[in-house]
């Protein structure tokens, strides 16, 4: 399994790498324009995006996991530079965001991704 991980944070980055399996392969993806590539090029089986202060056009990104066939499992999450109070969010990207401050519930999510992805995977590889 590959997943690319999207955050301009090197740090948050570095902790979500700590909290893969072994057996998963990943690519940091340190811009939103190389994170566009590689969607549209390689797609992975799943992918994290660290949202940041900054007015990207986010919803695109969630488009083409969704169009991807299958479609690609992602997890949205606050980095650690994370988008200050008043800034506009979009409503599908707010409701998907975890924060990375609770380790613990990072964890959580980003083991949630890893089933949804493993699960897509079968399901794509089955007979019928």
């Amino acid at each position: 399994m590959r997943i690319a991980i999207l955050d301009c944070s090197p740090l948050t980055a570095w902790t979500i790498v700590r909290l893969l399996p072994p057996n998963v392969d990943y690519d940091v993806l340190p811009s939103f324009e190389e994170a566009h590539r590689v969607l549209c090029e390689a797609p992975p089986d799943a992918v994290l995006i660290g949202l940041t202060a900054g007015r990207l056009p986010w919803e695109d990104l969630l488009e083409l996991c969704r169009s991807n066939h299958p479609e690609i499992p992602y997890l949205l999450y606050y980095s650690l530079n994370a988008l200050p109070p008043g800034e506009p969010v979009p409503q599908a990207v707010a409701n998907a965001a975890v924060s990375p401050v609770e380790i613990a519930e990072l964890r959580l999510a980003v083991r949630g991704l890893l089933d949804r992805a493993r699960s897509q995977d079968r399901a794509t590889r089955s007979p019928g």
